[in-house]
């Protein structure tokens, strides 16, 4: 099966695989990453924090929406017309309304130009502008307090030209600080993408890879503690699932892509086999992701076909 974009290609090609997580790298305190491109001084401090790769850390939470278990999108709308607020020689990437009536838009000089990717805020009213951060794709969390975005770096491989999204920045907007937070090595350097929020606000669940269209992983940042668990599809359940599709033994299985309930509860679908067709039918569609960011069996599916209903095809 070929993966479907998520968003419109931006990166170069790869085809190297997350590695396994290691030690975290040292802290580092630093300002806003500097590139061709980046925001005026003015911008607001920023401090680039390693994350904590650890074998579970997605943490239940102890609050839950009202009322029977659904399907949620925390995916902010792009507001109208914001395209407007667009200037001559920028090239939109996405919008946002933030709490205050003020608007998030992410603009770069051209599609694949990262290293000029920044977001921007900016008054509806007036069109004056100010630096937010250096990045793109912002989403601010269903409470209103943070803004999570995709956090340009110059640590890139060889080859990406120059730039790209490889952290997660997080924007509190009551106190207006940033914290960056270093993905690496739980990513193996991939940009970290399609950035979805739980309902409490906790959690946000990312896809890795190496293009906006090529998927090389998953994973969650529990935003509080800014500890990383990555995504997985544990080895016997590999085995049954290549078995059960007709797969080659040692075909690899992805979680993504990923959507949440309202009670907290991360669902995910099963990838694999890129580029070659396999019969989806006969597989679950969609999968529970237990505490430990491993689906282990056949029980971790999704079985309730009213939850199953409200959830799209995979890749549609």
């Amino acid at each position: 099966m070929i993966l479907a974009a998520l968003v419109p290609a931006a990166c170069g090609d790869a085809t190297d695989q997350p590695g396994d997580t290691g030690a975290p790298p040292p802290s580092v305190s630093s300002s806003t990453p500097s590139s061709t491109g980046s925001p005026p001084s003015s911008a607001p401090p920023t401090t680039v924090v390693p994350t904590t790769v650890v074998p579970a850390t997605v943490v239940p939470s102890t609050t839950a929406a009202p009322g029977p278990v659904r399907v949620v999108d925390t995916r902010n709308p792009i507001p109208a017309d914001a395209q407007r607020l667009v200037t001559a020689g920028e090239t939109f990437g996405s919008a946002i309304a933030l709490p205050d009536g003020s608007i998030l838009v992410a603009v770069r000089a051209s599609q694949f130009d990262l290293c000029s990717a920044r977001i921007d805020r900016v008054d509806p009213a007036t069109g004056a502008r100010s630096p937010f951060a250096a990045g793109a794709e912002p989403q601010v969390s269903p409470d209103g307090r943070t803004v999570a975005y995709a956090a340009r770096s110059e640590r890139v491989r060889e080859g990406d030209g120059g730039c790209s999204v490889v952290d997660i920045g997080l924007y509190d907007l009551a106190t207006q600080t940033d914290h960056v937070v270093r993905l690496e090595p739980a990513t193996g350097g991939a940009v970290a993408i399609d950035l979805r929020w739980s309902p409490d606000s906790r959690r946000l669940a990312a896809k890795f890879g190496f293009d906006y269209s090529e998927l090389t992983g998953s994973g969650v940042l529990d935003a509080p503690t800014r500890a990383m668990t990555v995504l997985r599809v544990g080895p016997e359940l590999t085995a049954t699932l290549n078995r059960t599709v007709g797969a080659r033994a040692d075909a690899p299985w992805t979680p993504w892509p990923a959507r949440w309930l309202s009670d907290n509860t991360l669902v995910v679908s099963a990838t694999c086999c890129y580029g070659e067709p396999y019969d989806e039918s006969s597989i679950p569609r969609w999968w529970t992701m237990p505490a430990n960011g491993t689906l282990g069996s056949l029980d971790d599916a999704l079985t309730d076909p009213v939850l199953v209903a409200q959830l799209p095809p995979p890749f549609e």
